[in-house]
């Protein structure tokens, strides 16, 4: 026991650099990137009684996390080059509460982590001791603690444990930019919420449903959304609070603000996401007139006259066409496959509407 002593005290400028190390990743991997999901996870689980501060809540699970590290070293008298699996139990929780389902609303579950979390821990209490027994005959470091070789062992050790959790917790990037988008809206930030994952080559028709209905609570539906990449799914512009819903915004909030002009701007949404211009074109002119029609209503009326061979009705309408000129102009001056046109396309000329008509049986399948 006075030789763990001595250890300690010789290694002990290791330990505060694990330590510091361990409380930096964990609040920003908190803070940064789970504080959304923990947030739904607290909704959920407290029936929408309690929610999670991102700030405090990253705080605070550090702290804990950290000191659970405590009792584990002083069961395991783990030192010298695995000082830093004394964390693996902190991480293991970490990991753990982050792991969240994206149909959590449909019930909690731990799911396979009840017997994986005491497996781990039995394999975890015997490496300790196989490393315990194997400590006395590793050598001392002889130098400046921080470079020492024990040092950067404990350091590479942390890192694959990081790594390792970041791996097995939610890691879905379009879950993430949905709990985000949502929690955003919570706090009625809806220009911030149209901000996340905005340039994301990935999407669903749930995040979908979010950015319509950001945009179109702002009246900027017809201006912006083809801005993003959709999913295909014009179901996503309806929201039914069964497959199109939000986790923790509440079903009344949303249909509270769905409005008249709200549900019109969504329907129309809907019939250019089918590329169904017909119906589009009986009902845009019952909800804009010509001087308030915006940018992306008036490139699909364009096209659908064109397709009925129907002359410009106003000069906003000949600007239109003017621009579908231009566009079949360029997708006629290139000569490659399908898939490569479609990719030269996608990065010179994405937020047309166009370019989502002619492409949207690709950009389903992607």
């Amino acid at each position: 026991m006075q030789n763990d002593r001595l250890i300690n005290r010789l290694y002990k400028p290791v330990h505060w650099m694990c330590a510091g190390i361990f409380c930096v990743f964990t609040f920003c991997y908190i803070f940064f990137y789970q504080s959304d999901i923990l947030a739904l996870a607290q909704h959920v689980l407290s029936e929408g009684v309690t929610h999670f501060n991102r700030s405090v809540g990253a705080v605070l699970i550090t702290l804990a996390l950290y000191l659970v590290h405590i009792p584990v070293h002083q069961l395991t008298r783990l030192n010298k080059r695995a000082y830093a699996l004394n964390y693996f139990p902190s991480l293991l929780i970490l990991t753990v509460i982050t792991d969240v389902s994206p149909t959590i609303d449909e019930g909690f579950s731990f799911g396979p982590w009840l017997w994986v979390v005491p497996l781990l821990l039995v394999a975890f209490a015997v490496g300790a001791w196989v490393l315990y027994q194997l400590q006395p005959y590793e050598e001392d470091f002889v130098g400046i603690p921080f470079l020492s070789r024990p040092a950067w062992i404990n350091v590479a050790a942390l890192l694959v444990m990081f790594l390792l959790t970041g791996w097995v917790s939610n890691h879905n990037d379009v879950f993430h930019y949905r709990m985000r988008m949502e929690t955003k809206l919570l706090d009625s930030q809806t220009e911030e919420a149209l901000r996340v994952g905005e340039k994301a080559q990935q999407t669903s028709p749930q995040l979908d449903f979010l950015r319509a209905f950001a945009l179109a609570s702002r009246g900027e539906l017809g201006n912006r959304l083809f801005d993003y990449l959709l999913s295909g799914d014009a179901k996503a512009m309806s929201f039914d609070g069964k497959k199109i819903k939000t986790l923790q915004i509440p079903d009344s909030v949303i249909l509270q603000q769905m409005t008249p002009q709200v549900k019109a701007d969504m329907r129309l949404a809907g019939y250019l996401i089918n590329r169904r211009l017909d119906l589009f074109a009986n009902e845009v002119t019952t909800v804009y007139n010509d001087s308030t029609m915006p940018r992306y209503y008036r490139e699909a009326l364009a096209l659908y006259r064109q397709q009925k061979h129907l002359t410009p009705a106003t000069t906003q309408d000949s600007i239109a066409d003017y621009r579908l000129m231009l566009y079949r102009q360029f997708m006629d001056s290139i000569t490659a496959p399908p898939l490569q046109i479609e990719n030269i396309a996608r990065h010179a000329i994405p937020h047309t509407y166009l370019y989502y008509y002619q492409y949207a049986p690709l950009l389903k399948e992607r």
